[in-house]
Formats: C-alpha cells, sequence, structure tokens
C-alpha cells in the first residue's frame, strides 16, 4: 500500500545474470515522489539506489499564452482544468519558441441533440394532458383526469411560458423560440426545424443562448454575475453593485536584483522554506544555475514550491517586475484570493531572502483580501472576489457576483441589467407546482386527501347510524315476532273454544 511497483531487471552491466531491484511509483506526477533507501538491512547485497541516477517524479506543464505565459501543472499528461469542459492531452514536449494554438468550437450538433430532448418532452406532457380529454367510446372508461381544471392550468401556464415573448429581449435579434424554428402545431405539441436553429446559432450565438438561459449585462467590465435564488423572476430586473474594496491575493513583493552579470543560483541561496494558507512546506529547492532572464527565475521559484509534498495543490505565482535596465523584482502571491489566503517565506539556513531581494519581507506574514461592497443597496459578504447577499436576505438572499475588476477605481458602481430565459423561468414555474410543500400538485393532493377523509369519516359515521337503526328495527322485529307469537295461540284458542261449542250444539 505505499504506492509504488518493484520489478528485478537483468542485465549485463555487471557480470551475466546480475540483477537489479527497480523501485517505481504507481502513480506520475510530482506528488508521487518517495525515497528508496537500502541501508539497515541485514544479509545479502545492500542495494544502493543512486548508481543509476534516480529519476525523481514530475508533473507535466503547459504553459497557458506561449513560452513565459501562466503555468499550469498536471500529474498526468491530461490537463482538465484549463477551460471549462476543455481537456488537453500532451504527446510531447514543445522546441524553445515552438507553441500549440488550440481552437475550441460550438458543438452546434450537441445543442440541437439538447433542443430536440427538451422539445420531445415537453410534447410528452401535453400528449398526457390530451390523452387525458379525449374519450374513447369502444374502448370505454372515462379518463381519470377528464375535465380537470388543475391540469388544463399546469399546460396552459407552462405553453405560455415557453411559446411567449421572453421577457427582457424586446430589441434582441430574437425575442421568442418561434424565432429560432421551436413551432407550436394546432394540438399544442411542438415541432422542431433543425435547419432553421443551425441558421439563427450563425447569424447571433448568444442571441440563441439568451432565449433558453439567464443572462446578466453589465454597463461596466469586471464582474460576472453566478447565482441567484431559485424563486426570484429576473425578468428585466437591474440591480446595482458598488463595490468599495477590489479583492486581493496574498502577495510579497521583493526589493530589486541585477540580472546583468547572471544571477547565480548555488548551494548557498537555493533553499527557503514557505507557508501557503496556514500550511508550512519543509525545506524548498531550486534548480542550480545561472539565471538572467527575470521570468525564467521567478518559474524556477514555482516549480520549486510545486515539487513541495507538504503544500499538495496549494501553489504560488511569481512574476518579474522589470525595473531599469536589466534590474527588476520578483513578486510572490498566491493563487486564490480573499482572506482566506496568506502567505510567509521562512528562512532555512542560506541566504535566499537577502539574494534574491525579500530580505525585508522575509518572515512576514501576507495576506489577501475579500471584496466588499453592496448589492441592491444591501451590505454584501465578500469572499475572496464573491460578493453575495446572505440567505436570508428576503426575495434576494443568495445573489451573487464575481468581481473581477483590479479596484483601480474604487468606489466602482456597476449596474446589472437581467433576461431571464425560457430554460429558468419555465424551471421557476415548475418549481412552483411540484413543491412537495405548497406547491400546486402538493395543494390539489392535500384538498383530494381532505375530500377522502371526510368521506372516510362519513362512511364511519353513515355505518354507526345503520346500526343503531339495524339493532332498533331487530328489536321492532322481535317484538313484532313476539306479538304475532301471541296472536297465534290466541287463534288456535279461539278455534278450538269455536269447534267445542260446535260438538255441544250438535
Amino acid at each position: 500500500d505505499l504506492g509504488v511497483n518493484a520489478s528485478l531487471i537483468r542485465s549485463e552491466s555487471a557480470g551475466a545474470n546480475t540483477y537489479h531491484l527497480v523501485i517505481t511509483a504507481q502513480d506520475t506526477g510530482a506528488a508521487s515522489a518517495f525515497v528508496a533507501d537500502g541501508t539497515g538491512l541485514s544479509g545479502g547485497t545492500t542495494p544502493d539506489f543512486t548508481v543509476y541516477s534516480p529519476r525523481t517524479g514530475q508533473d507535466a506543464i503547459v504553459e497557458f499564452g506561449g513560452e513565459g505565459g501562466l503555468q499550469v501543472h498536471s500529474s498526468t499528461n491530461t490537463f482538465t482544468d484549463i477551460l471549462d469542459g476543455v481537456d488537453v492531452t500532451a504527446r510531447k514536449t514543445h522546441a524553445e519558441g515552438d507553441s500549440t494554438q488550440v481552437t475550441i468550437a460550438r458543438d452546434e450538433e450537441g445543442l440541437a441533440k439538447r433542443v430536440t430532448e427538451f422539445v420531445d418532452r415537453f410534447n410528452a406532457v401535453i400528449e398526457f394532458k390530451n390523452s387525458q380529454f379525449s374519450f374513447d367510446a369502444d374502448v370505454g372508461g372515462r379518463p381519470v383526469l377528464m375535465g380537470s381544471s388543475t391540469l388544463i392550468s399546469i399546460t396552459s401556464q407552462i405553453r405560455s411560458k415557453l411559446l411567449g415573448p421572453v421577457a427582457g429581449l424586446s430589441d434582441a435579434t430574437f425575442t421568442t423560440l418561434a424565432g429560432v424554428g421551436i413551432t407550436a402545431g394546432s394540438d399544442g405539441t411542438l415541432s422542431f426545424d433543425e435547419g432553421k436553429f443551425s441558421e439563427s446559432l450563425e447569424e447571433d450565438y448568444d442571441g440563441v443562448a439568451n432565449l433558453f438561459r439567464a443572462n446578466a449585462g453589465f454597463d461596466t467590465a469586471g464582474v460576472e454575475w453566478l447565482q441567484a435564488p431559485d424563486g426570484l423572476d429576473l425578468g428585466n430586473r437591474s440591480f446595482e453593485l458598488i463595490v468599495t474594496q477590489a479583492a486581493a491575493r496574498a502577495t510579497l513583493t521583493g526589493s530589486e536584483i541585477d540580472l546583468g552579470a547572471g544571477f547565480v543560483v548555488d548551494a548557498t541561496n537555493d533553499t527557503f522554506q514557505i507557508s501557503v494558507d496556514g500550511v508550512r512546506s519543509e525545506d524548498v529547492k531550486l534548480a542550480h544555475g545561472t539565471y538572467t532572464n527575470g521570468t525564467k527565475l521567478a518559474q524556477a521559484i514555482v516549480a520549486a514550491v510545486d515539487q513541495s509534498e507538504e503544500l499538495g495543490a496549494l501553489g504560488i505565482r511569481a512574476s518579474w517586475v522589470p525595473g531599469s535596465g536589466t534590474t527588476g523584482a520578483l513578486e510572490l502571491s498566491t493563487t486564490k484570493y480573499g482572506s482566506a489566503s496568506s502567505m510567509q517565506l521562512l528562512n532555512a539556513g542560506t541566504d535566499f531572502g537577502t539574494d534574491f531581494g525579500f530580505g525585508s519581507v522575509m518572515n512576514v506574514k501576507a495576506e489577501g483580501v475579500d471584496v466588499a461592497g453592496t448589492i441592491a443597496g444591501i451590505t454584501a459578504s465578500g469572499n475572496g472576489r464573491v460578493l453575495k447577499l446572505d440567505d436570508d436576505v428576503e426575495e434576494l438572499g443568495g445573489l451573487s457576483f464575481r468581481v473581477t475588476s483590479d479596484g483601480t477605481t474604487i468606489p466602482t458602481t456597476i449596474t446589472a441589467n437581467f433576461t431571464e430565459g425560457v430554460g429558468r423561468s419555465a424551471t421557476r414555474d415548475l418549481l412552483r407546482i411540484t413543491d412537495t410543500a405548497d406547491g400546486t400538485l402538493a395543494r390539489m393532493e392535500s384538498s383530494i386527501q381532505s375530500l377522502l377523509d371526510q368521506y372516510a369519516r362519513d362512511l364511519v359515521l353513515k355505518q354507526e347510524q345503520l346500526e343503531v337503526r339495524r339493532a332498533r328495527l331487530e328489536r321492532r322485529f322481535a317484538g313484532l315476532e313476539s306479538t304475532l307469537g301471541n296472536f297465534q295461540g290466541q287463534s288456535q284458542f279461539l278455534a278450538a273454544q269455536l269447534g267445542s261449542l260446535s260438538g255441544n250444539n250438535r
């Protein structure tokens, strides 16, 4: 369970039938690093794992934006987090100066498939409704929901929401689904013209997308809409954001150093320790060499920190801030924004701090800053770059934005103008219909259950009344039988007396 594999490899390097013990990490990447030590074993030959130049595990690295660009690491050759929805697999390393251009194309076929599924599901609802309002005399029997006003109301509500003009898009290229090839027939079902849909995508992709999705437009760059309460109607709504403080990473900036004669990294200045977000590394060692390029020197620091097992996925950013001529300063920052991010450089027995310009900030803890401001006049909570109204705020609780502005102009006032596509609008209506506590169907079910309970109580009452009546009738019947018996006895007595009188008269 140590995460390594062991093999015996035969070679002729030290004579015939010589075997070497080879230990290899099961996983790739810098995080799979391990140390093998053969000392302390008793008997046999002590393995020396340093003879054949052990190879350290390393991450695959992509420089996004070309050489010297933003570094992205992966423990495998596949990168899944460079761009949302895009996986990039590295097959080989680039020669210096080379790069690869990645072009992202729209999956129109996939979009058409999703719209087809949407139309089919809508039609299934309409067809069910239609089946409940048609009576087949040959089959006999009445559909369970025939004449249900609730079913009529639900389907009418959904149809009007999907087929009517989308709120807030009056000046857009497309304002209804019919404009992009989704039309209704006489029976209420939808049909989908894939050719027209494709043409609409070519004409105005965002215009088509906004028919289906909620979207926010801003009068100022530097902000993104993240989330809104499910029940909040965003159609034609506007909200004002006032950013009073921009988010910042924890940052340490060194004093200027000169690379003109070549900056030498050797055993005298190659080691330091670093704490990132409260996690402290062991000794971090830089690759030895002579650096004349500040960006390369910054990249060497990042690469060394990324090798730290203690920090794991916690990394840093490093950049070279050019000065005059061959001088400049190194700037280190955390990858995360906000007060949860922190960084501290710590001495490890070398001249790293002095030589690299960090002497005055060694052992100084730098902390990030959360964004601050208001949304719709209400003080919002900041978490990194996210500005959010607390969940308990009436109606607007959970409304949140990501503020990407660098804060050069503070305070900044930004207006968010919303449109609400049929997707969010219909979803909100469906939630109201299907809400298990207070939805249309829940209230209908509760009403029916109340009727059933009332009928059950009425049946019990009727049964009790019938029991009382039955007992009374039984008593009356018993009395009638008794009276009838008396009458029969008297009749027999009278008959005997009459018979006796008749005999005496003869």
